[in-house]
């Protein structure tokens, strides 16, 4: 009878916690091809190399109903669509950046990553591995 007890509490929390565990699923992955930099002072236009591309590549993941900036500090987003031009955003509210996400007429996926760093913006552009919002 105790035996029963337990296995019946352990599947029991099983369940709970299967069901509070909200799966991650990529939506977003990009590598940018051309860096902007911009401050009061300066400007500047880099053409990213292989190695600086995969070092400064984009990330969003959704955790059940949010997004996630995964490659800025897990940022929580939110998403818009604007059905003209195809146009997705990826906003942070706490205005640290967006992504935006267009698909063009010919299926291909570019992007813009655009983040503020005190009064410094950084600008990348590319086109996205994948995208499945």
């Amino acid at each position: 009878m105790k035996t029963q007890i337990v296995t019946i509490f352990l599947l029991v929390g099983l369940c709970v916690g299967s069901a509070h565990a909200a799966e991650e699923r990529e939506v977003f992955f990009a590598l940018p091809t051309v860096k902007y930099e911009v401050s009061v002072d300066d400007s500047k236009r880099t053409k990213l190399s292989s190695a600086d591309s995969t070092k400064n590549a984009v990330r969003i993941a959704k955790i059940g109903a949010e997004y996630i900036w995964k490659t800025r500090e897990n940022r929580k987003l939110i998403y818009s669509y604007a059905g003209y031009g195809d146009f997705h955003y990826f906003i942070d509210p706490k205005g640290g950046g967006y992504v935006k996400v267009e698909r063009t007429p010919d299926g291909k996926v570019t992007f813009l990553e655009h983040v503020g760093i005190g009064m410094v913006t950084i600008t990348y552009f590319g086109s996205a591995q994948s995208f499945t919002p």
